[in-house]
């Protein structure tokens, strides 16, 4: 395995066979962790080369995969993007800390949608009760902006935090409704 630094304590392996190349590009190496016939989900260590690409593929079975090491890119279909929702499209926080910014895109834009068929305003209202339950007041005004441009109304969102009250208590509930209270006037 020329050019593929060892990164986990697994056996590399044995290259894929031929059979496999329409699921990828590139090289990948498999070691069998087990041979328990009666798991219907092998377990296996992968591990693949620099460039290698997977191909969309599904199994009859089930699939465990645990990443132990390296950067891995995925491609998921957004319903929305950040210029759709957030005023400037871009965060401040992108020319500072690119890698953070793409991991918040990549579960606030696509995953959570792509989860259970979600809809637009659904998901912004899932990630609005996630940061009232972080006490992100920050991010909480951001994602606000994106949830109203989406088509949440105020009344909706002031929904989303009398219903957080049980769960994460007042302290949380009051800072998320003064930020709501500032960003969108009782009147509206």
């Amino acid at each position: 395995m020329d050019g593929t630094k060892k990164i986990s304590a697994f056996s590399v392996g044995d290259r894929l066979p031929e059979t496999f190349s329409k699921y990828f590009i590139g090289q990948a190496y498999l070691a069998r962790l087990t041979q328990n016939g009666r798991l219907n989900s092998p377990i296996s260590s992968v591990t693949f080369e620099p460039g290698y690409r997977n191909n969309w593929h599904s199994y009859t079975g089930s699939q465990i995969l645990v990443a132990v090491g390296g950067r891995g890119y995925y491609q998921a279909s957004a319903v929305k993007n950040r210029a759709d929702l957030f005023s400037g499209g871009e965060s401040e926080l992108a020319a500072t800390d690119p890698e953070l910014i793409e991991n918040f895109d990549n579960f606030a834009l696509p995953e959570v949608p792509d989860y259970d068929n979600l809809d637009v305003k659904a998901q912004m209202m899932c990630v609005l009760a996630s940061c009232i339950a972080g006490a992100a007041q920050t991010e909480f005004r951001t994602i606000l902006e994106g949830a109203l441009n989406a088509g949440v109304t105020s009344v909706e969102a002031k929904e989303a935090v009398y219903r957080a009250v049980p769960y994460v208590g007042y302290p949380r509930t009051l800072n998320a409704i003064a930020c709501l209270n500032e960003v969108v006037p009782e009147n509206e």
